[in-house]
């Protein structure tokens, strides 16, 4: 197998000069080395796709292998990539993204490409396999698609033409990169949209509970700072208008290396809650604050009336906006650390509130249950 790679490699530039319809080289990238790879892999779960370019030469030819669970193509999903120099000097085996997603669900460019390089940080530390670089790939060419490649690369390998490896160190490579695109789909669910889970990757929240064997993933702490800032970052963009919410199902939560279960929280939706609430306080209307330096509104904090952390004792998502309370700093510490008698005081004000709307949703829950969540 390794060969072959070596034969893109050494004839790729000169064949480059030639007619670009039916040349031999693509069939050997498009036919004869996804043919070779599936020898070893699942046909039930991979599949793999070979490319020269469409209609005329690629600067970069490439090798992909797809979990069909996750992926489908190189521009939408996680993928192995593997990717040849411009100048055939060597190839990477990459763990890597698909750039066009980032590329038309954020704009600028500039903030597509930060979004990238936070999703290939934080997924390296949610599979972290040592035994592959983190450091960013060089393609040797500036052209978009070489350059989205290089912004979407998680994990990689490279093999200089000069000194490739047995076609068993190779086999053994790919398999490993296989079963980081095994973990990847464990981490994402069957519950839970691509979309979805690259929105709750990119939240830091997300990032911090993978990381750290910490309680946090015992109870979720709606005044997590990272969370917070999310949160603001999303008020420019939330509606203000009322939204009618449906009842959703749960998503399957995420399993630290500790093996405890994180469910983690859209800020686009704790954006909305505080925003229809005209940033005042639940609680107390009246209660005063100070003016976010971020908004330009007064400064409330967003928190789950049934805590996120009770997630899996119910059939439907809690991170609703009826279940999310818009409340000041210091009503917020009062839930978390006041004493009983005070806390179930500004309970009782925030249930009643949204028993309706928690019931619109498929969260009904008595009140007397409701304090043993805290």
């Amino acid at each position: 197998m390794i060969e072959l790679f070596s034969e893109v490699a050494q004839n790729y530039l000169t064949e480059k000069n030639n007619a670009f319809k039916e040349n031999s080289l693509g069939t050997l990238v498009r036919k004869d080395i996804p043919n070779e790879i599936m020898t070893f892999l699942d046909p039930e779960k991979f599949s793999v796709k070979g490319s020269i370019g469409q209609g005329q030469w690629a600067v970069i030819p490439w090798v992909c292998i797809y979990n069909k669970a996750i992926s489908a193509k190189t521009t939408y999903g996680i993928d192995i990539a593997i990717l040849f120099k411009a100048d055939m000097t060597g190839f990477y085996i990459t763990l890597n993204q698909g750039w066009t997603f980032f590329k038309n669900s954020y704009k600028p460019k500039q903030i597509a490409k930060e979004k990238i390089k936070q999703a290939s940080y934080t997924l390296s530390n949610i599979v972290d396999d040592l035994r592959y670089s983190v450091d960013p790939i060089d393609l040797g060419s500036s052209e978009t698609l070489a350059v989205g490649y290089e912004l979407g690369s998680i994990f990689n390998k490279y093999y200089d033409i000069e000194c490739l490896p047995t076609n068993e160190e190779f086999e053994e490579d790919i398999k490993a990169f296989t079963q980081m695109l095994v973990e990847v789909e464990l981490y994402i669910g069957k519950n839970r949209s691509f979309e979805d889970f690259y929105r709750e990757i990119l939240n830091n929240s997300f990032y911090q509970a993978l990381i750290h064997d910490q309680s946090i993933f015992k109870e979720v702490d709606d005044n997590d700072e990272t969370y917070v800032y999310q949160i603001e970052e999303e008020m420019a963009e939330s509606p203000a208008e009322e939204i009618i919410e449906e009842p959703t199902q749960r998503k399957d939560p995420v399993i630290n290396r500790g093996g405890q279960e994180n469910w983690p929280r859209d800020s686009k939706i704790a954006a909305i809650a505080l925003k229809k609430t005209n940033f005042l306080c639940e609680v107390d209307p009246t209660h005063q604050t100070f003016t976010s330096r971020k908004t330009g509104k007064s400064y409330m904090e967003a928190h789950h009336l049934i805590p996120m952390g009770r997630q899996g004792e119910f059939d439907y998502s809690l991170d609703k906006i009826a279940n999310i309370k818009c409340i000041c700093p210091n009503c917020h510490r009062l839930l978390h650390h006041g004493t009983d008698s005070e806390r179930n005081q500004v309970l009782e004000i925030l249930y009643q509130q949204s028993i309706s709307n928690l019931r619109r949703v498929n969260l009904s829950i008595a009140f007397d249950e409701q304090k043993t969540f805290y």
